[in-house]
């Protein structure tokens, strides 16, 4: 199976194709799933053991069922990432959780190149909104800042 693992997702995804129906219920109310391209409306989730290369198997993990990508099983987001206390090695690209088990980690796109940033090229200076907290200082709720190509 393949997962992406997202620190910045606050649940799990698992395709619907991979889940047994004894794992299987339907969820109190349909919850909106938000993602950078779209919303989806998910209405069942899957309650299984955890995946033995992340720890313990007599534990439990809930992942939402939605079918979000067709090259990937699932995604591991911070339901699953925060109990298990797991830590991301950049350095050496490997996920590291509670009892010392360490994932080798493949940072790529898709394609399996590294992942890349496309500059538009049709323009000198690129504005980017961002939040700002400013100490002791009035708040803007935006601030533009330019980034300036070579």
């Amino acid at each position: 199976m393949k997962f992406i693992i997202d620190s910045g997702a606050t649940h799990s995804l698992i395709n619907p194709n991979l889940c047994h129906p004894k794992f299987i219920s339907n969820l109190n109310e349909n919850i909106t799933l938000r993602t950078i391209t779209n919303n989806a409306l998910v209405k069942q989730k899957a309650k299984f053991p955890l995946f033995e290369e992340l720890g313990n198997p007599n534990n439990t993990v809930e992942m939402y069922i939605f079918a979000f990508h067709d090259k990937y099983d699932g995604l591991i987001g911070n339901n699953i990432l925060i109990p298990l206390k797991t830590k991301i090695d950049f350095e050496n690209k490997v996920l590291i959780t509670n009892n010392n088990k360490k994932l080798k980690l493949h940072f790529s796109n898709e394609n399996g190149e590294e992942p890349i940033i496309p500059i538009p090229h049709n323009t000198n200076d690129i504005t980017l909104n961002t939040e700002t907290k400013r100490k002791n200082k009035k708040r803007s709720p935006t601030e533009k800042i330019k980034i300036r190509k070579n």
